[in-house]
């Protein structure tokens, strides 16, 4: 685990185009590294960074005021470590929301691809779906199976495991007096939702069945942004790494091919 002014992060591979992973909230990046790095495999292609956010993993201590501060930070460990490099940006769920903010640094950011985002900080302006369970072989009376039954469409043994390793462990490892009044505060935003500026390819992956930020806002800024493109999930809720981690990675990929070089 390396890190720059106290912001923790990994890094995988050598290659110079940059790939950022920003994960959810209030996770770390050991979801998004469990799901993207076998794909890469020892592949040297794409300069891979993963970084645990503010309040949250390694970076539990490093602590942000707002939304501003917090995509300044990420800027300024951009900026050093990778100055004039492309840059590739992959957020999932609250991650989606820094990696917008970006788009208005001097970054040198050539696409985004969104795992679903949450565009709209208030719950209570979200548009969002009805859960449906796509496939029960497994339940158990525990406080964690009840959180994962509530936001996944596949209830299995595995996938359940795999909830608690990247999602339930982190969130309660990650309890704390200041992100809850960080999450409370909108996240710490002072507009009512988040604005999509500039012109580079944007890929949006939702689920059908998203009951924590749905997919028809996403669907909303697609028709309203040329450069935006979504893919609706079926058979999926919030947590689409978990629910259809194959359909994710199969448009990842589609998604990198058509990225032109800088």
């Amino acid at each position: 685990m390396s890190e720059y002014d106290q912001l923790k992060f990994q890094s995988f591979g050598s290659g110079r185009c940059v790939l950022v992973f920003l994960h959810g909230f209030p996770l770390n990046s050991k979801s998004l590294i469990n799901n993207f790095e076998p794909y890469f495999g020892e592949s040297q292609q794409f300069t891979r960074v993963y970084i645990d956010l503010p309040g949250m993993g390694k970076s539990r201590n490093v602590l942000s005021d707002d939304y501003d501060q917090t995509v300044e930070m990420i800027v300024k460990l951009l900026q050093v470590l990778f100055s004039n490099r492309q840059l590739i940006v992959i957020g999932n769920s609250y991650g989606c929301y820094l990696g917008i903010g970006l788009l208005k640094s001097s970054l040198n950011i050539s696409g985004l691809f969104l795992i679903a985002p949450m565009l709209i900080p208030d719950k209570d302006r979200r548009n969002v779906e009805h859960l449906e369970h796509a496939l029960v072989t497994f339940r158990e009376d525990s406080d964690e199976y009840q959180a994962f039954s509530s936001t996944n469409c596949f209830l299995t043994k595995e996938k359940f495991n795999l909830f608690k390793d990247v999602i339930d462990t982190p969130m309660r490892e990650n309890q704390s007096r200041y992100l809850a009044r960080f999450e409370k505060n909108s996240y710490a935003f002072v507009k009512n939702n988040i604005e999509i500026t500039g012109d580079v390819p944007i890929c949006i992956i939702a689920g059908l069945y998203d009951n924590i930020v749905g997919y028809k806002d996403s669907k909303k800024y697609a028709q309203q942004h040329e450069n935006v493109n979504i893919k609706v999930i079926n058979n999926a809720g919030h947590n689409i790494l978990i629910d259809r981690p194959e359909c994710v990675v199969s448009s990842f990929r589609d998604f990198l091919r058509n990225i032109p070089s800088r």
